[in-house]
């Protein structure tokens, strides 16, 4: 699909296929297309966990930056647990959550900031916005503040 590929070009290192599958995949995100209507849907162990339809490319597309952004922040958490093993880093999840969204689509990306303030209300938005993601001298200070 053009329009996912097109979102990919905005990521380093992503391809469409990292985002979504267009046909069943075990615990991965995958997209049916049937009579102009898209079907979301999530199998995990042979079992749908998640089935969502829309005739909306643009709800379609939303749906796949959510996952993607979550996906590539899973990763980032993972990869920063090395140097902070005992360490919570939602704050850093969560900014590098809003840094893919805002890449593929600023709109997205405000949404889903006024969705943790609801959802979350003991982040503070003043410290996902300010979190350093790209320097790792910068979050070990942030780390060892206790603000990860």
């Amino acid at each position: 699909m053009a329009a996912v590929e097109g979102m990919a070009a905005k990521l380093d290192g992503w391809k469409a296929r990292d985002m979504i599958a267009f046909s069943p995949h075990d615990a991965r995100p995958y997209v049916v297309v049937d009579d102009g209507v898209f079907h979301w849907a999530v199998r995990e162990r042979g079992l749908l966990r998640e089935h969502r339809t829309t005739e909306s490319l643009e709800a379609l597309l939303h749906w796949v930056a959510i996952d993607t952004a979550w996906d590539a922040a899973c990763e980032w958490e993972l990869q920063m647990r090395q140097h902070f093993p005992h360490q919570h880093l939602s704050i850093g999840r969560l900014a590098k959550q809003l840094e893919v969204l805002d890449r593929l689509n600023p709109q997205w990306a405000a949404e889903f900031r006024a969705g943790i303030a609801e959802k979350q209300p003991e982040v503070r938005l003043d410290d996902v916005d300010a979190y350093p993601l790209n320097s790792l001298a910068e979050q070990t200070v942030w780390v060892e503040q206790g603000r990860g």
